[in-house]
């Protein structure tokens, strides 16, 4: 896990918490994994979950020179399933001071094919209830740095904050018949809304 401050990566003012995810931070005991099962973590923090019934895909960490110290390739030439997903569990230090006046923002670099369909979704799990807010990822948009920018906020959200258990995003791609996608790129943070 890798806390970063707003020089690093451009952190919107006023954050108060943000995330790098270890994948994109530290080397990986094991870089590839082929033909891995659903729900198969590939670290503490990210698990694939996939309804490919072959198994058709691998996921490579690798190198690289710009932005995180790594990225993840996910190779899916011939996948036979309907559904496809990264989660990332985020860490307990997401949850301190947590409330529905936080924005929770995900800034990320995605390569793929033209036409991939990825959405973000945030989960938090306060007592009984999960809080489900889903995002698409407008592939045809990003910022002046080639990072998505997805805003998840929590005032429409029945958020008990007394209550807190596990907060984790997944990453969806809607129709997994790519030849691949790579994540160069994933940064969360948190900053509270602004009152007018």
């Amino acid at each position: 896990m890798a806390e970063l401050s707003p020089e690093t990566c451009a952190l919107p003012p006023g954050t108060d918490w943000s995330w790098r995810p270890a994948v994109l931070s530290q080397a990986l005991p094991d870089p590839e994994h082929v033909a891995p099962a659903s729900g198969r973590r590939l670290s503490d923090e990210m698990a694939l979950w996939h309804d490919c019934p072959d198994k058709a895909l691998t996921l490579r960490q690798r190198p690289q020179t710009d932005g995180a110290p790594f990225d993840l390739l996910l190779e899916v030439p011939r996948f036979g399933g309907s559904y496809l997903s990264v989660s990332f569990d985020l860490p307990a230090s997401a949850m301190n001071g947590l409330t529905s006046a936080h924005i929770l923002r995900l800034a990320t670099v995605l390569r793929s094919q033209e036409g991939a369909s990825i959405y973000a979704r945030l989960n938090v799990t306060h007592g009984p209830n999960t809080e489900n807010i889903l995002r698409h990822v407008d592939l045809t948009r990003s910022d002046p740095s080639g990072r998505y920018l997805v805003e998840f906020d929590l005032a429409g959200t029945d958020l008990n904050q007394n209550r807190l258990e596990k907060i984790w995003l997944d990453l969806i791609v809607e129709q997994p018949r790519l030849e691949s996608v790579t994540l160069a790129e994933l940064v969360m943070s948190r900053h509270l809304r602004a009152n007018f």
